[in-house]
């Protein structure tokens, strides 16, 4: 079975997603290195409370550090699929966690 998927449309999803996310109450989890005045603080904190990314295991985000192409696929996936835990098991992998 071959699933295919408009990026575009998955691209303004998860920007959707970020964008309402964001305009939620201050969430619990924040980052060492991003303070509140950080221009995407807002954002960074609604990828966080909407499971999408959690940042590094150290508390720190690391906003400047590239994102490759599969670690973006995982985002795309868990805002589009509501979270990790509704992704379907073989697109988890692993390495993806």
């Amino acid at each position: 079975m071959t699933v295919r998927i408009n990026l575009r449309a998955a691209v303004l999803c998860l920007l959707a997603l970020v964008g309402l996310a964001a305009a939620a109450p201050a969430p619990a989890a924040e980052y060492l290195d991003v303070p509140k005045w950080h221009w995407a603080w807002n954002y960074i904190q609604g990828v966080t409370d909407a499971e999408v990314s959690a940042g590094f295991d150290d508390g720190l985000y690391r906003p400047g550090t590239v994102v490759s192409r599969a670690q973006m696929a995982v985002f795309i996936a868990r805002a589009m699929c509501g979270g990790d835990s509704y992704v379907p098991r073989r697109a988890r992998g692993r390495h993806l966690r």
